[in-house]
C-alpha cells in the first residue's frame, strides 16, 4: 500500500510545478514576427553604424566597435565578416596593429 501514497505524492507534486511553470510556447506567426522578419534593416543599420564607426577612427577594435555600436561582439563580428566579403571593408596589416579602410 506504500507504493501508491507515494505515487500519488509524486502526482500532486508534478502537477503544482506545472500550474506554477508557464510552459506555453509561441505559436509559428509570433515567433516569425520577433525573429528574423527584419528584411535587412538591422543588419543595415549595424553596418552603417560599425562604418561610421570605423571612418571616425581606423584603427578601433572590435571591442570599442561592441561599446560605441551597443551591439554584441558575435554581431559585430559577423557584421564585419560579411562587409568584408561584399568588399565594403578591408583589415589592413595585422589583426593586432592593424587598421579598418571603409571601401566604398
Amino acid at each position: 500500500m506504500e507504493p501508491l501514497e507515494q505515487a500519488s505524492t509524486e502526482i500532486k507534486i508534478s502537477e503544482k510545478l506545472s500550474d506554477a511553470v508557464d510552459i506555453s510556447l509561441p505559436n509559428g506567426n509570433e515567433r516569425g514576427n520577433d525573429y528574423g522578419n527584419d528584411n535587412g534593416n538591422e543588419s543595415k543599420k549595424n553596418k552603417v553604424a560599425i562604418l561610421d564607426a570605423i571612418r571616425k577612427r581606423p584603427k578601433i577594435t572590435l571591442d570599442e566597435l561592441v561599446i560605441v555600436t551597443g551591439k554584441s561582439k558575435r554581431t559585430i563580428s559577423r557584421e564585419t565578416k560579411e562587409m568584408q566579403e561584399e568588399g565594403t571593408l578591408r583589415r589592413i596589416g595585422s589583426a593586432r596593429a592593424g587598421h579598418w579602410e571603409a571601401t566604398d
